[in-house]
């Protein structure tokens, strides 16, 4: 026999895989780990993109508003209406309009609203507060829009869940 044989032993052999298989455990783990950040990042951006179109959604109905109140009753002066309600079993943003009631505002799922009024520099500040959560990841976004059609005094200020507003 040859004393100068070339080859691996058993034991080199087993430390060899044994350390191939723990770095292939630690890129997987990395490669779930990105998954998930990725999903959950994903997620929250899809909330915040969704409350900011609900935001857009509902300053564009009343930008041009003469009339606005805000109250926590459902019942109230105004012909149109913003508010958070039901559609489909899921909690949206629904508007009324002479003729239509309940239509979703927008198609996205909003889970809390409130609206207020204040006066500023002789006009109208709404302020609109969103919530909404998702993949256990909640959003929030507040939106402030000058109303430039109402004047001082032509509104009370006050904040509520209910948003009723007249155009010209």
């Amino acid at each position: 026999m040859h004393s100068c044989q070339r080859g691996a032993t058993l034991v080199e052999l087993l430390v060899a895989i044994t350390l191939v298989g723990m770095v292939f455990a630690i890129a997987v783990t990395l490669f779930v780990f990105g998954q998930r950040t990725f999903a959950l990042t994903l997620a929250q951006a899809d909330l915040q993109t969704s409350l900011t179109a609900a935001s857009e959604s509902i300053v564009s109905k009343v930008r041009n508003a003469v009339e606005v109140s805000v109250s926590d009753d459902a019942s109230g002066k105004g012909a149109d209406c913003i508010y958070l309600g039901n559609s489909g079993g899921v909690s949206t943003l629904l508007y009324d309009k002479e003729g239509a009631s309940g239509v979703p505002l927008v198609g996205t799922r909003v889970e809390n609203v409130q609206f207020a009024l204040a006066s500023s520099a002789g006009g109208c500040v709404l302020t609109i507060d969103l919530a909404s959560s998702s993949k256990g990841r909640s959003s929030k976004l507040s939106t402030s829009a000058y109303l430039a059609n109402i004047k001082e005094g032509a509104f009370s200020p006050d904040s509520g869940l209910y948003l009723r507003f007249t155009l010209p």
